[in-house]
């Protein structure tokens, strides 16, 4: 995952998590992750990651979908 230079904070989150080294109190004997308040979306993911005009049918029309092989993209389409 890529981060801009103003994420350092979520960058460092992001590599104590992958490398197993991210702060757990918890005595439950359960790994479990915090994940920061600013990472958790309250809305649609859809239009925090598309926006609105994903639900415009006229302006999808001309758009692809890709996919990591032919399959998926059939299936989808």
């Amino acid at each position: 995952m890529r981060t801009e230079p103003h994420e350092q904070e979520f960058a460092s989150w992001l590599l104590h998590l992958n490398n197993g080294t991210s702060k757990n109190d918890y005595q439950s004997g359960e790994y479990i992750v915090e994940v920061p308040e600013k990472c958790v979306l309250k809305e649609s993911i859809v239009e925090e990651i598309f926006g609105s005009f994903v639900f415009d049918k006229d302006n999808l029309s001309g758009k692809a979908i890709l996919s990591p092989n032919n399959e998926y993209s059939l299936k989808i389409n």
